[in-house]
């Protein structure tokens, strides 16, 4: 264990020299961390976090599915570097960077939980089909929106438990096999106090005096793929400017052009109805795709149309 965390703290410190980057304090987290709750049990994790040239080591609430998480910096999606259980992202200039993933998740007999940890503010969001089996302590609002979604914000640490309708009250419903997770995307939580059964398992023939080797080699890769990125800008190949437009893209381009030709992130949010995360990500692909740019204002994004859809 000591060879391992000396190989860790190694690679960290060495891993910024070596690439031309510095590692930048913690950086702050603008307004919440939203952890929202899917009708079908998933836990989803976003949040927008302030950055600095350099390494920015991120908090992360909830601990993530590594597979599942997305980081996009100044409007560039970046390839995340997920190590000993702290995100790092690599930005070239102070901006914001947008982060989402899925969250690890502990089935026991139909009763999902996952920890919240650390003490930053937490946006809690429920759908009417999930049925919450624990509260935070430290609440501090709570609101029932109009298609019954619950929405509670509250202080970390907490441990969330929750079960869906139709697993309530169905006696067969007892093993992990019948809860609504997806298999390869979720686990337990390592070291969660409600962790009865592991859900996820680690097999492999690297020999363990060389994992730590195999780690360092492979964080060193994420971080050079990262500034090329970064360097790339996010121009869009042909493959994605032809990419048809979807439903929920024509929506976001139809609200832009009734707005005027610009809008507020927030704002076409509130006129298309879609999920933040799921405005977002059609948000970027538009951007790449040349239909619309994205420049910040603050601690908000203001959407500008630049092309209709033909």
């Amino acid at each position: 264990m000591r060879a391992q965390g000396l190989a860790w703290l190694i690679a960290l410190i060495a891993l910024p020299w070596l690439l031309g980057f510095t590692t930048a304090s913690a950086s702050n987290v603008e307004g919440l961390y939203r952890v929202e709750i899917t009708t079908d049990g998933l836990v989803i994790v976003s949040f927008n976090v302030s950055v600095s040239p350099g390494l920015n080591p991120v908090p992360l609430p909830v601990e993530p599915v590594e597979a599942t998480i997305e980081t996009v910096v100044n409007g560039v999606s970046v390839p995340p570097l997920y190590v000993n259980g702290t995100l790092y992202i690599a930005s070239e200039s102070v901006g914001s960077a947008f982060v989402t993933y899925t969250g690890k998740i502990s089935v026991t007999g139909g009763v999902v939980s996952f920890n919240v940890s650390g003490s930053g503010a937490v946006e809690l969001v429920v759908p009417p089909n999930v049925i919450l089996l624990s509260l935070p302590q430290s609440i501090s609002s709570y609101e029932v929106l109009g298609n019954g979604t619950l929405v509670i914000v509250f202080q970390g640490p907490a441990v969330v438990e929750f079960t869906l309708r139709e697993i309530l009250g169905t006696p067969t419903a007892t093993s992990p096999s019948a809860a609504p997770t997806a298999p390869s995307t979720t686990g337990a939580s390592q070291g969660s106090p409600t962790s009865a059964q592991t859900t996820s398992t680690q097999t492999g023939g690297i020999p363990a005096i060389a994992k730590p080797l195999a780690a360092g080699f492979l964080a060193a890769f994420a971080v050079a793929v990262a500034m090329l990125y970064l360097r790339r800008r996010g121009r869009p190949g042909p493959e994605e400017a032809e990419r048809p437009l979807t439903e929920a893209d024509r929506l976001i381009l139809k609200a832009l052009e009734e707005a005027g030709g610009e809008a507020l992130q927030s704002e076409l949010q509130r006129m298309t109805g879609l999920p933040k995360t799921t405005l977002w990500r059609r948000l970027r692909r538009l951007e790449e795709a040349g239909y619309v740019e994205l420049r910040r204002e603050g601690k908000v994004n203001r959407v500008k149309l630049l092309r209709k859809p033909g």
